[in-house]
Parts: C-alpha cells; structure tokens; sequence
C-alpha cells in the first residue's frame, strides 16, 4: 500500500477538526504554534520571531507536526464521507 503524501494527511487532519496554526503573542513580535482539535487546544513551547527564515522554520515544524499527529490521531478519524465544520463545531456530511 501506498503512503499518502503529507498534503494528503493534513487535508484528512483539517477534515477532522485538527488545524495546527501560528498564534501571535501579545504586545510582542513573536509567535507560537497552536494545535487545535475539536475545542481543545494545545500551545506550543518553542517562540518563534516574525522573520523570514523563523516563518521559514515555522512553516517546516507544522508540516512535520502534521504527520505526526496524523499517525497518532487516525484511528479517532471519521470516515471520508465526514467533514469537521470550525463553524459550528460539528462533524456534517460531505454532499457529493
């Protein structure tokens, strides 16, 4: 069987309510990475500065992130056919 590509696993993450985004410190040029997962959220401990080459090194931490967690996390997966709304907060039927 074939490995899915890591575009792949973070478009199944988002499908399931799992983002993983930057969250701009308060009074600060910084940042830290935030995982979200259905209401529940987890802050990062490394503080990135708002720089290319830390944006550049923030981009490839949450793309590793993403595969990590999609290895932990995919056995609690919908099937396909579901999707996770951030709206409402609640897994709707994809129509087709």
């Amino acid at each position: 069987m074939a490995r899915i590509t890591d575009e792949q696993m973070m478009v199944r993450c988002w499908e399931n309510g799992l983002r993983i985004y930057p969250k701009p410190i308060e009074n600060n040029n910084k940042q830290v990475l935030v995982l979200e997962y259905q209401n529940q959220y987890q802050y990062g401990k490394t503080i990135y500065k708002q720089t290319k080459k830390d944006n550049e090194i923030m981009s490839d931490k949450m793309r590793e992130l993403y595969v990590e967690v999609y290895f932990r996390y995919k056995h609690k997966f919908k099937d396909k056919s579901y999707t996770y709304d951030f709206l409402k907060k609640e897994y709707i039927k994809k129509e087709f």
